[in-house]
């Protein structure tokens, strides 16, 4: 007889162009959002509010469903900072991974 040790089920993230990443072990929000430049993570309440992103230093869990979002539609006012940083394409605003987790981290 065989090794039936029960299988945990795999979490699922969310690409906006609707590919879904499996994984099965716990990850930090930042190591997402590092493999992710431009985009936030959120649990399915994301889809109602934007507000609902997660913290930087949160992790996303086996099991359950997560989303990538764009960072365009996080409105401006939950971010701390006062400085926005020029990613040089064409005056376009842009915000680097770790200036989304400290602004993050005073949400929760």
């Amino acid at each position: 007889m065989g090794n039936c040790a029960p299988m945990k089920p795999a979490g699922r993230l969310v690409h906006p162009d609707g590919k879904v990443e499996h994984f099965t072990r716990p990850m930090q929000v930042t190591q997402v959002m590092m493999q992710n430049p431009q985009y936030y993570v959120g649990p399915p309440a994301v889809q109602q509010s934007p507000k609902a992103i997660l913290a930087g230093d949160e992790f996303i869990q086996p099991g359950q469903l997560y989303y990538l979002v764009p960072a365009y539609l996080i409105p401006p006012e939950m971010f701390r900072w006062q400085k926005n940083y020029d990613d040089g394409r064409s005056g376009q605003k842009s915000r680097s991974s770790k200036s989304k987790i400290h602004a993050l981290k005073g949400l929760r």
